[in-house]
């Protein structure tokens, strides 16, 4: 009621010169609305997610909240997410199924899990939110925290509340479209002093939508990585077209070519991304490491088999 000026700023970018239909300048697109920040604190969540109703006056109300942020200004908070399936069996985005499922209290998201509608986020990906405490989070009262000791993977993507400050690292613009443009920046952010708590009795819920143009672009792979799914043996929703499961690329493979798909690309920026943060910031800095049953995130990396094994040797004699 005190706020002075709009609440809503938009602005433009043309694809022409930023990005293409099949490969948003996700990262660009937030850095600009981060220039238009005018709090001390944001909460980064993306458009397809729904919030649950008391995010906002259980984080405001918490005096254990404003007490930890007070005393560290480098420390992050983690909002869990989940996700509600599609709640038709057609391949298509059915609004007036969905919204009505969509969990809006602890209450409704318990239903939710019970009747087996939803899940955590995402578990297909348990590297992106698998370092969130979701058992323990379940008997977490509103506005308490409970630290993130330690990462089970660099792939850790969680929804913060963070400081908005000049220490807080930018999104890498150099990624767009699909694929390691959240990773990238929380790897920043940690790598930059930050540490990490998870919010009790507060979660976001991705809605389900229909893959993206960008997604779409991702999803393709060489014959030789492809493998056929039963969509009725395996239970999934009807799609238009066959189906497929798209496996790791192994040592024995050849000639894939993974340069020439939007995911080889990707993750080989990825690389160049993490050589570059390692020589930019000191390790020492880091607050947060990895737990020590951390996965391999390196065996996912779409690299040909024969540049990831040379880049393994050469790491080994850097090492020597």
């Amino acid at each position: 009621q005190h706020h002075k000026g709009p609440l809503l700023h938009v602005q433009v970018l043309d694809a022409h010169t930023h990005g293409a239909w099949d490969d948003y300048p996700v990262n660009e697109l937030r850095n600009l609305a981060l220039s238009q920040v005018q709090t001390n604190y944001i909460i980064y969540i993306d458009v397809d997610f729904w919030t649950s109703s008391d995010l906002y006056e259980t984080i405001v109300q918490s005096k254990e909240i404003r007490q930890t942020l007070l005393q560290d200004p480098k420390h992050a908070l983690v909002i869990p997410a989940f996700q509600l399936f599609r709640q038709c069996w057609q391949w298509k985005d059915c609004r007036d199924k969905n919204i009505p499922k969509m969990p809006l209290t602890v209450s409704d998201l318990g239903e939710m899990i019970n009747k087996k509608r939803g899940h955590i986020f995402d578990p297909t990906n348990k590297g992106g939110h698998g370092s969130t405490k979701y058992k323990q989070w379940i008997h977490q009262t509103p506005g308490s925290l409970l630290a993130i000791d330690c990462l089970q993977s660099h792939r850790y993507e969680p929804f913060v509340m963070i400081r908005y400050c000049r220490d807080m690292p930018p999104f890498q613009a150099a990624f767009s479209g699909y694929g390691k443009n959240k990773v990238t920046w929380m790897m920043q952010v940690i790598a930059s002093g930050y540490t990490l708590s998870q919010v009790g009795g507060v979660f976001l819920v991705h809605y389900p939508h229909l893959d993206s143009h960008s997604r779409q672009h991702w999803n393709q792979a060489p014959k030789e990585l492809q493998m056929p799914v039963d969509q009725a043996a395996a239970g999934s929703q009807q799609q238009d077209g066959p189906i497929f499961a798209v496996r790791r690329p192994k040592k024995t493979d050849r000639n894939l070519h993974l340069e020439e798909y939007k995911r080889g690309q990707v993750d080989k920026l990825f690389v160049e991304f993490r050589e570059w943060l390692t020589s930019a910031i000191p390790p020492e800095q880091a607050r947060l490491d990895l737990c020590q049953d951390a996965q391999d995130d390196d065996g996912k990396l779409w690299i040909d088999p024969e540049i990831k094994e040379a880049k393994k040797k050469s790491s080994t004699m850097d090492n020597e």
